[in-house]
């Protein structure tokens, strides 16, 4: 392709390309009723081109056509150069107001956000209509008479192309994506304010919609066939949710749903298309552009029935493909971070990075989570690679989000990300005070506790810790180590669903084991992530020794990796029993930094004021006695209230005594 052209790089600067050997005596802008001569400032010769750059010193009309014409015989297309890239273009085409679409039985207006298109066509239902330029990059169109179920897209014009482009703040969509449906959300089930409080200690839940319903028995996944075993997940005393993403994304083929069709794929949904709509693959009926909107919102009524709430896993940090992203397109140059030579940055190693700091990409964040927050009553929002998130972005979204719901909860990795933001001006773990009370994933009790990534036994396989160690990870919330402001801010987990499961982990540390010994290490795993000061996170399937087959980047690797293990209910049920009972227990003890540790030959002894707690994380044999009077209320299994004079123990475990 041919770079010969003329780019508007600034509001007054234009570069033009010419070839070397081009003789010129006369440089002329035309277009919106001027014609005037440009003055070059200077020239650079680059192999066998000629850049040449001019100065135009009145406003440019971004949504108009100009032409640069060099000696009347040569006319290129004032074509958009670094200009959507300025501080001064963020700042004059910041838009505030509505987008997308705002319907009524009578009209339905469409609003689309689109400094630099020369023309902006809507087709409605296979009808064009062009949309008029109105202020700040704003395009604008109202129709009447009653829209509901008509497709729609948008055709744009940037320089001379034409484009199709979806509308970024659509609702609902056909299958794929292929466009955007009118709809009345007023016709869909009402969640509004429809928030969880909850009051204690949160125990988060996380899982995949399709791993919940897509078993390998079942073949197929929908929002609602997991439905019939909710009374499972609110047996183990869960108070949130996580979901990991459900709005459209790509990876999949949403009209392919059954395990068994040669074409399926599977993904764990980290490609986000459309932030807005519910993902057409896990609905009965991806065709209708309703389905889908009513039964997620089913989904959420039926938890939040149960008295639990919803955190949806949310992906800022890139998109699926920047080449068809729908606001990457309206917006050329303006979407993403680029490095000094105009190549796009890729420290999510996705591709792309979203330039969340850009001010109308700061509004599309907020604008997603609000509508998200007000729409589905959603209670949270787990931020995937939080660490390439602005930190202005981050608080302005969650003091919006605070007013809808006082209690929202918000949380992400906070990886140290090589981005062109600076890294004292991103959401990485370094900044914590400076987004509290937004939390963090906390990998050094990942690490401590379960083990690390690189193979190293943690303490549930027998790491000796140093009392002082533990204590921070269990009753400090590791604020010794990790710049937490407070308890709040940490996320405390052993699994998720990135990297092996703690079967799987415990299974390649210690190969030898026996079956029975890694379920008491997996119950210890649990125990100490329950127990643990601070929120608390269990991937799903961990309380029933969920495997992925030693994989630890299962996203695109089918059911038989990822589907949850129904199968496990009724023969490690013991584990599940022991969820619930030291979810029970944990909410009515305290375990505050005024609580003190101590190793006694094989186990740790953690006292306060109000109970004594015995942990276990080895095979060896040892007699503990208590003083008189001390009752036994946590067996390592269930509530009790025995007295207890001794504990005969060669296993691992957690035993919570009160005098």
């Amino acid at each position: 392709m041919s770079i010969f052209g003329a780019y508007l790089e600034d509001y007054h600067l234009i570069k033009i390309i010419i070839p070397l050997n081009t003789t010129f005596d006369k440089i002329t802008l035309v277009g919106d009723s001027i014609s005037t001569s440009l003055i070059i400032e200077k020239q650079e010769s680059f192999a066998d081109e000629l850049y040449l750059y001019t100065r135009y010193e009145q406003n440019i009309s971004l949504h108009k056509d100009y032409q640069v014409k060099i000696n009347d015989n040569i006319t290129y297309h004032l074509s958009l150069g670094k200009i959507t890239r300025s501080k001064a273009f963020d700042e004059e085409f910041y838009y505030d107001g509505p987008l997308g679409i705002s319907y009524t039985i009578e009209q339905t207006i469409f609003r689309i956000w689109t400094p630099v298109s020369k023309e902006v066509i809507l087709v409605l239902n296979n009808q064009k209509h062009h949309l008029k330029y109105k202020e700040k990059g704003l395009w604008e169109i109202s129709i009447k008479g009653n829209l509901d179920m008509l497709p729609y897209y948008y055709i744009i014009r940037i320089n001379e192309d034409y484009i199709k482009c979806l509308d970024p703040y659509g609702i609902s969509s056909s299958e794929n994506n292929e466009y955007n449906y009118v709809i009345d959300l007023k016709k869909t089930i009402n969640l509004e304010n429809r928030y969880y409080h909850q009051k204690t200690k949160a125990i988060i839940y996380e899982a995949n919609l399709r791993d919940l319903s897509g078993n390998i028995y079942e073949g197929e996944a929908s929002y609602l066939k997991w439905l019939d075993k909710l009374d499972y997940f609110k047996g183990l005393k869960i108070d949130y949710f996580q979901f990991m993403p459900v709005f459209c994304f790509g990876g999949v083929d949403e009209t392919i749903q059954n395990n068994m069709d040669k074409d399926f794929k599977y993904n764990w949904g980290y490609n986000p298309i459309q932030y807005n709509i519910p993902s057409g693959w896990y609905s009965s009926n991806p065709h209708d552009p309703y389905t889908r909107i009513n039964e997620f919102k089913q989904i959420i009524k039926a938890i939040k029935d149960k008295n639990m709430g919803i955190i949806l896993d949310v992906v800022y940090n890139h998109v699926f493909k920047y080449e068809t992203f729908s606001l990457g397109l309206l917006v050329p140059g303006y979407v993403y971070r680029t490095n000094n030579q105009g190549f796009l940055m890729n420290s999510s190693y996705c591709g792309n990075d979203l330039r969340t700091e850009a001010k109308m990409i700061q509004k599309f964040i907020i604008d997603n989570l609000s509508f998200l927050s007000h729409e589905y009553g959603i209670d949270g929002f787990r931020l995937d690679l939080m660490g390439l998130i602005d930190i202005e972005t981050l608080n302005k979204a969650y003091m919006t989000l605070k007013t809808h719901n006082p209690d929202v909860i918000m949380y992400g990795e906070g990886w140290y990300m090589d981005t062109t933001l600076s890294m004292d001006l991103n959401g990485n773990l370094g900044n914590a005070e400076k987004i509290y009370p937004i939390g963090f994933f906390n990998d050094y009790f990942r690490n401590e506790i379960g083990g690390y990534l690189n193979g190293e036994l943690g303490f549930i396989c027998g790491k000796k810790l140093e009392p002082k160690t533990l204590s921070d990870l269990l009753t400090n919330a590791s604020m010794s180590i990790m710049p937490f402001v407070d308890y709040t801010q940490t996320i405390n987990y052993i699994e998720c669903h990135d990297n092996l499961t703690i079967f799987d982990k415990i299974k390649k540390s210690l190969p030898n084991i026996k079956t029975e010994d890694v379920k008491q290490i997996c119950k210890l795993g649990l125990g100490l992530v329950v127990l643990s000061k601070g929120i608390s996170l269990i991937h799903s399937g961990q309380e029933l020794m969920k495997t992925k087959q030693g994989s630890d980047n299962s996203y695109n690797q089918g059911d038989q990796i990822n589907h949850f293990p129904y199968e496990n209910i009724n023969t490690i049920y013991d584990l599940s029993d022991y969820l619930r009972n030291i979810i029970d227990i944990t909410k009515k003890i305290n375990l505050d930094s005024s609580t003190s540790i101590y190793y006694k030959d094989y186990h740790y002894e953690l006292r306060n004021k109000e109970v004594q707690i015995i942990i276990k994380n080895n095979f060896e044999y040892e007699n503990i006695y208590f003083a008189p009077l001390t009752k036994l209320i946590f067996n390592n299994n269930t509530q009790v209230d025995e007295e207890c004079e001794s504990l005969n123990i060669d296993y691992p475990g957690i035993w919570i005594l009160k005098k």
